[in-house]
């Protein structure tokens, strides 16, 4: 049995031969490394959705140490650590949150029966990753921008016309600025074929700079802070958000308010996302679970490494 399984997007997967996503290949090195060629699979979340819906065993993708695919094996999702990373499909298709809930429940039932020894994070703090959760947070004292949602276009319509203030739509389980708007008066007719259940709806901020804080089972790992981060509606024709990024020392306070809300979360490893304002306020914006970027040579933080090697410590 393979000892570590990481549950990636559909198109990470397909990916892999084209050696076109460096961020992940360096992570899946990581991994290879740490825990051995052979002890470390990838499973896409279409191949578990069918070992749930159909019965088919989860397909494995196990690699080498060149990242080259050694082996595919029709295994079922058993093994040692499985760690709930990515859960998008092959063009970007996001699970909505019953068909994520389904999965998470299947995999926890794995670890209570045994065929799955640990999962990283457990099923409260993975679906936690739903930006609709931020209600919650807000409710035990920490600061959340305005949120709304709203179960049909025309509630969301009406909600918009009554104001002049502008709103961000984010998709509630979107990263990386994708899958994310504008929304005034003037434009709110274009997200008229949205599915505006599965997004949320926050007043815009005046924000100067956003700090990132990554833990793992209660220790601090690294940070970052961003100043001038355009949004994707700012960046017309080009790939990716434009901002500064630099290496970020957090005050003991607020690594002490990140490992409260991840203890909230039940998390053991995850990233809060802070942003401060230009009134001077603080705000909690989002959690990240297992799928949180490490970071890179080169960055403010590489992490990589460090967490396999926590990882394996830990569980094997």
């Amino acid at each position: 049995m393979i000892d570590v399984k990481l549950l990636v997007s559909d198109k990470a997967k397909e990916q892999i031969p084209q050696r076109n996503d460096s961020y992940n290949l360096k992570r899946y090195q990581a991994f290879v490394e740490t825990f051995g060629q052979g002890n470390f699979g990838l499973v896409s979340a279409s191949s578990l959705e069918r070992e749930l819906s159909r019965g088919i065993p989860c397909q494995t993708i196990v690699l080498n140490d060149n990242l080259d695919i050694i082996d595919t094996e029709y295994t079922s999702v058993d093994c040692t650590l499985f760690i709930a990373s990515n859960f998008e499909r092959l063009n970007g298709d996001k699970m909505k949150l019953e068909e994520m809930t389904g999965l998470v429940d299947y995999i926890e039932g794995k670890v209570k029966e045994g065929s799955i020894g640990y999962m990283v994070n457990t099923g409260k703090a993975t679906l936690a990753e739903d930006k609709l959760f931020g209600l919650e947070i807000g409710k035990t004292g920490f600061r959340t921008p305005p949120t709304y949602h709203f179960q049909s276009f025309k509630d969301f319509e009406e909600f918009v016309l009554s104001s002049e203030d502008a709103y961000i739509l984010k998709h509630r389980f979107g990263e990386a600025g994708k899958q994310v708007s504008k929304v005034t008066r003037k434009n709110i007719g274009d997200f008229r074929d949205f599915n505006i259940e599965e997004y949320i709806s926050q007043s815009e901020l005046d924000i100067e700079s956003e700090v990132r804080i990554i833990c793992f089972d209660g220790e601090f790992l690294g940070s970052r802070i961003i100043f001038d981060r355009t949004r994707p509606w700012e960046v017309k024709g080009a790939s990716g958000r434009k901002h500064t990024v630099e290496k970020y020392k957090p005050f003991e306070w607020e690594v002490d308010e990140t490992k409260k809300v991840l203890e909230l979360v039940g998390a053991t490893l995850g990233c809060i996302d802070w942003v401060n304002t230009s009134d001077g306020l603080r705000y909690f914006l989002e959690f990240n679970g297992a799928g949180t970027g490490m970071g890179y040579k080169g960055h403010p933080y590489d992490l990589t490494q460090t967490l396999a090697h926590k990882l394996k410590e830990k569980y094997l």
